[in-house]
């Protein structure tokens, strides 16, 4: 039986996998939407919407590039 992710995991995971380093060594990451989206071959709309329920939760901070 295979188990389906929700998009929000996924995007969750992705950007687990994914981090960057700044220059203070704090692991921030990043990752524009679009990018994401791209990489898990999602919708801008879709991953959007995910990142605004993980934020919702305090996940993570979205920010303008």
């Amino acid at each position: 039986m295979e188990t389906k992710k929700s998009l929000t995991c996924k995007v969750l995971l992705h950007l687990l996998k994914n981090p960057h380093l700044s220059p203070r060594h704090a692991l921030t990451s990043t990752s524009t939407l679009t990018s994401v989206a791209n990489q898990l071959g999602a919708s801008r709309v879709g991953v959007w919407k995910a990142a605004k329920k993980l934020q919702a939760k305090g996940l993570v901070n979205l920010t303008a590039v």
